[in-house]
C-alpha cells in the first residue's frame, strides 16, 4: 500500500536477550511496548543498549499493575 513503516521486531521468540538483539541490530533510540499494556502503560523510551534490559523490566512492569 505504500505506508511507511518503522523498523521494529514482532516475532515469536520474546526472549529478552532476543528483543535485545533485534533492538541492537535496528539502532537506538528504540520504544518497547508491553502487549498487555493499554493507554500508554509499559511503554518505554531506550536510549543505549545498556539500559535495554532495565527499561523492559520496566515496562513489564507498569503493564501488569
Amino acid at each position: 500500500a505504500g505506508v511507511p513503516l518503522v523498523p521494529g521486531y514482532h516475532g515469536d521468540d520474546q526472549a529478552p536477550q532476543v528483543l535485545k538483539q533485534h533492538a541492537d541490530a535496528m539502532g537506538y533510540p528504540v520504544l518497547l511496548k508491553a502487549a498487555a499494556g493499554g493507554g500508554g502503560k509499559g511503554m518505554r523510551q531506550v536510549h543505549s543498549s545498556d539500559e535495554f534490559f532495565a527499561a523492559l523490566d520496566a515496562a513489564k512492569r507498569e503493564a501488569m499493575s
